[in-house]
């Protein structure tokens, strides 16, 4: 087992909250990021000054300000640091890497017989020396894996599917098997952050994320921060739907189908069956718009959102059609008189949105200020 690493990469605090600025907005000039650091040009200045010279950040190509100088905008340097997303499927899991353009690179999935903890890590760790050896990524800066559990105090946490895991402190169980910090997230935060690096919710600040995975689950984003809660717990959207009764989580939909006659395996199988060709998804569907659309019109009034955001593990044809469904003018309907109405919309990531969003969280606490993502 290695031991984990010391950080790669020395930063001050200003530079840390620099960085945080141009990543989410993918570009921003030395004027703005003065003004959102709250110091003045020549402070900033500085502080562009030590993370070029550093290799994190590079000035992107000039654009036409219209008046006077050509605006210089500053963006992320592509191959500064990377870091690698893990997302733990029931049979399998899927690996990628995220580099500082915010991209997602070699995306793979590997089929487990064993969900040991010894069994991930040494997946994982084949995957990372794979990656490492075709040298196309930057320095590795963390390793982050979406976990399809709840904490359940301190750092443990519980799920359903592999009980040897259950009460353990993942991250903590992990992390010697690696060079590299581990962080463990919930999945539906991981989704969540992840949309909000790559997909719809890139200009929002505030919003939700229902994530449609084996159980009902999600995320809450606010004030452009992921909302942990005290345990960590926020975004367990599926209290009102119990285990063991027809709810609108997607083992409930591969029960559904498997009852019909669909023999599918894994919910990332799902996207082998199409829609038109098989109405009890559609039956499915609008079952589950019924169900979740008044839980969502509550959660909409709760935090006042700019979005709500569908996705998870289903395809993207089943999260739009689920959308469309959820959206039929009765959402909201017994406060849309009062209150604005968020927009409903679905993922523009698709199922792999939890691998970039455990990724972009593992990047973001060896780059970013403490406690801002």
């Amino acid at each position: 087992m290695a031991k984990a690493a010391l950080p790669l990469i020395s930063l001050t605090d200003g530079e840390r909250a620099a960085l945080e600025v141009v990543w989410l907005d993918r570009e921003a000039s030395r004027i703005r990021l003065a003004d959102r650091l709250g110091v003045s040009r020549m402070q900033a200045s500085n502080i562009v000054r030590g993370l070029v010279d550093k290799g994190l950040i590079t000035d992107l190509p000039q654009r036409d300000g219209g008046r006077g100088q050509p605006v210089r905008l500053l963006g992320m340097a592509d191959d500064a640091v990377s870091a690698i997303g893990v997302k733990i499927w029931r049979t399998r899991l899927e690996f990628g890497t995220l580099n500082c353009a915010g991209q997602i690179e070699r995306p793979q999935q590997v089929r487990l017989e064993a969900f040991t903890v010894t069994a991930v890590a040494e997946a994982a760790n084949t995957y990372i020396r794979e990656t490492q050896k075709r040298g196309r990524c930057g320095p590795l800066v963390g390793v982050g894996f979406a976990f399809p559990g709840y904490f359940t105090g301190s750092k443990s946490m519980t799920q359903a599917y592999f009980p040897e895991w259950n009460d353990l402190d993942v991250g903590a169980a992990l992390q010697p098997y690696f060079e590299q910090p581990v962080l463990v997230e919930n999945d539906g935060a991981c989704a969540a952050w992840g949309e909000r690096l790559l997909g719809a919710a890139k200009t929002l600040d505030d919003f939700l994320f229902l994530d449609i995975n084996y159980g009902v689950g999600g995320g809450v984003v606010i004030g452009g921060k992921l909302v942990r809660g005290a345990h960590g717990n926020a975004g367990v959207f599926g209290v009102p739907f119990p285990v063991g009764t027809v709810r609108p989580s997607g083992q409930d939909l591969m029960d559904t189908m498997r009852a019909a006659g669909l023999m599918v395996d894994d919910l990332p199988d799902l996207g082998l069956f199409p829609v038109a060709d098989h109405p009890v998804i559609g039956r499915w569907i609008e079952r589950a718009a019924e169900q979740l659309r008044p839980a969502l019109g509550v959660l909409a009034g709760a935090f006042d959102p700019q979005a709500v955001i569908v996705g998870g593990a289903a395809p993207p044809e089943i999260i739009q059609a689920l959308v469309r469904a959820l959206d039929n003018g009765e959402f909201c309907a017994a406060t849309h008189r009062f209150i604005p109405v968020p927009t409903l919309t679905a993922s523009e990531v698709g199922p792999s949105v939890g691998v970039a969003g455990a990724a972009a969280l593992a990047l973001g606490r060896a780059l970013f200020p403490r406690r801002t993502v």
